[in-house]
């Protein structure tokens, strides 16, 4: 139960900082709501392990205390950054129960309250560090899940092109359930260039190959709209990763666009792919 409150906790974080907008209060608040949400699964799970006397509607600021003195914290550990965190749940409820949107230029600050919360947090309690909580547990095909958290390994040895790599890999495997939906071509459609006549058939070849890369994009279009998936991301990951071929066997053939990449790069592609997959998850699903 711990281990699936982290991945919770961790997710809910990665999703307030994808809320986030300098100029936009609305989705500022949003992002603070997901901060606020993501320390108190940590710390109710950290109360529940410890077997600490908190009420269901314990206040807040209590639970420090709370904490301190479980009858399980016998070392007495404490949570860390009180006054932050306070200062988070206080524009939190004047959020979302006043409403009263925060200035946009505090969010970033409100992120790295949270972000160094969980960390401490986590690696007091739990021995273990936020980066090595996995999201891909989420994920319930197991294929997915392989190659996720593959780009994870990779990305923590920084073999950042092995990780973008694992990241193409796991979208041919993601969109899988619409593929009978958006089917690709069956053949290249260069391959029927031969038919024109030779004094065209130059001509004909890049037509055609335009006319691939057109239905290609519109497939991709299909898929991203199904899933409800931010096409500017899934532009901007399409144009970092690799290509991938597979064959009957269930090998892969890798076509790189690029030379090298970098770590934010790799980074992007990851955090991408996750949401990617249980963006379809639920539409597949209709859970995650």
């Amino acid at each position: 139960m711990a281990i699936e409150s982290l991945v919770l906790a961790k997710y809910l974080f990665q999703k307030g900082e994808n809320s986030l907008n300098q100029s936009d209060s609305m989705a500022c608040g949003l992002a603070i709501s997901l901060f606020q949400d993501a320390a108190e699964i940590i710390i109710w799970t950290i109360a529940k392990e410890l077997d600490a006397h908190v009420k269901d509607q314990e206040p807040f600021a209590n639970l420090w205390d709370k904490i301190r003195e479980a009858p399980k914290n016998k070392e007495r550990k404490e949570l860390p950054l009180k006054p932050k965190m306070l200062e988070l749940n206080k524009i939190r409820v004047s959020f979302k129960h006043y409403g009263v949107p925060p200035e946009p230029s505090l969010g970033q600050k409100y992120m790295l309250y949270t972000e160094e919360f969980l960390r401490i947090s986590i690696r007091t309690f739990f021995n273990k560090e936020l980066d090595e909580v996995s999201m891909a547990d989420l994920v319930r095909d197991e294929q997915t899940k392989k190659y996720i958290k593959e780009a994870e390994d990779q990305l923590n040895k920084n073999c950042f092109d092995k990780a973008v790599v694992a990241c193409a890999k796991a979208e041919s495997k993601i969109f899988a359930p619409f593929n009978s939906l958006l089917p690709e071509f069956s053949n290249k459609l260069t391959h029927y260039a031969p038919i024109f006549n030779r004094n065209y058939k130059d001509a004909a070849k890049s037509l055609l190959q335009n006319i691939e890369f057109y239905f290609d994009r519109l497939r991709m279009i299909g898929f991203a709209s199904m899933a409800n998936i931010n096409m500017g991301d899934y532009l901007r990951f399409k144009s970092i990763i690799p290509s991938i071929s597979w064959f009957a066997n269930g090998s892969s053939q890798t076509y790189h666009r690029k030379n090298d990449y970098q770590e934010e790069e790799a980074r992007f592609c990851i955090r991408f792919i996750l949401d990617c997959a249980l963006a379809v998850q639920m539409q597949v699903y209709g859970h995650q």
